[in-house]
C-alpha cells in the first residue's frame, strides 16, 4: 500500500520557499503579518495562507509557524505539522492508505494539492474513460473508485 510519508519529501522540495506572486490567485489572500518588512506573502512551501489560517488561525503564533515551513533550518522541527496537515487535508480526501500503487497516489495527490477538486474529479472521468468503471463523477474517493484505481493497469492509468 501507499504511504503519504514517500511523497511528503518530495512535494516539500518542490515547493520551495515563500511566494509574493502578485499574478498568483492565492495573492488575493496574502498573510495580515509582514515577513521581515515584507507584505503580500501568500504562499509558503506550497500552503496558502488560506488555507493555512483556515486550519491554524489568524494569529501572529500561526503566521510565524507559517513562515517557517520555508526555512530549511526548520525543516525538521516543521515537518510533522506539515505532514499532519497534508495527509488529513489531501492524502486522506484520496485514500491514500489504500491506494496499492505508491505511484498512482503520488500523482493523483500531487495532482490534488496544487490543482485543487479537479485531481479528483478528473480521475474519476480518467478512469471511466479508460477502462469503463462507471464511476459516479462526484471528486470524492469512496470505495469504487478506489478500487478502480487498483484494478487499473498501472502503466495506462500513469501514462
Amino acid at each position: 500500500m501507499a504511504t503519504v510519508d514517500k511523497i511528503v519529501p518530495f512535494i516539500r522540495k518542490k515547493e520551495g520557499g515563500l511566494s509574493f506572486d502578485t499574478n498568483d490567485k492565492a495573492s488575493k489572500n496574502p498573510c495580515p503579518y509582514a515577513y521581515y518588512g515584507k507584505q503580500g506573502c501568500h504562499t509558503s512551501n506550497g500552503w496558502t495562507w488560506e488555507e493555512w489560517s483556515s486550519v491554524r488561525g489568524v494569529t501572529p503564533d500561526s503566521a510565524t509557524e507559517w513562515y517557517q515551513l520555508s526555512i530549511p533550518s526548520y525543516y525538521d522541527q516543521t515537518n510533522s505539522i506539515w505532514t499532519e496537515l497534508f495527509k488529513k487535508y489531501y492524502w486522506d480526501l484520496i485514500q491514500g492508505d489504500f491506494i496499492i500503487s505508491q505511484r498512482i497516489a503520488n500523482a493523483i495527490v500531487d495532482w490534488l494539492f496544487n490543482s485543487g477538486k479537479w485531481a479528483e474529479i478528473n480521475t474519476q472521468k480518467l478512469l471511466d474513460a479508460l477502462f469503463n468503471d462507471h464511476l459516479t463523477i462526484d471528486g470524492c474517493f469512496g470505495s469504487l473508485t478506489i478500487n478502480a484505481i487498483n484494478s487499473a493497469d498501472e502503466p495506462t492509468l500513469y501514462a
